[in-house]
């Protein structure tokens, strides 16, 4: 999720099922790679977010969805080679 806290502006959704449900009070770590587009043109996310759901999110046009990700990191740097980032958080509901 592309995250934005000031606005209803534009965001990004990347959805997938997990193996199997989160185990509640269980630590998890959540690892990706961010990096700008070569030709970014100085637009940047501010943010990228975690959202973990009991059930598939529904989109019904281009409106940002309305929830809360268990996990935001602020990111206003450039980065201009795919850089890695991890994160760890404890699941609170069984998320699948």
């Amino acid at each position: 999720v592309v995250y934005n806290p000031n606005s209803s502006g534009f965001k990004e959704y990347m959805v997938t099922k997990l193996k199997s449900p989160l185990i509640v009070g269980h630590s998890y770590r959540l690892t990706y790679y961010i990096q700008n587009p070569p030709n970014y043109r100085g637009y940047v996310g501010n943010g990228i977010g975690a959202y973990f759901s009991k059930t598939r999110p529904v989109q019904k046009s281009n409106e940002c969805l309305n929830v809360k990700a268990q996990f935001i990191q602020q990111e206003t740097e450039v980065l201009t080679q795919w850089t890695k980032k991890t994160t760890e958080f404890t699941a609170d509901e069984a998320y699948a």
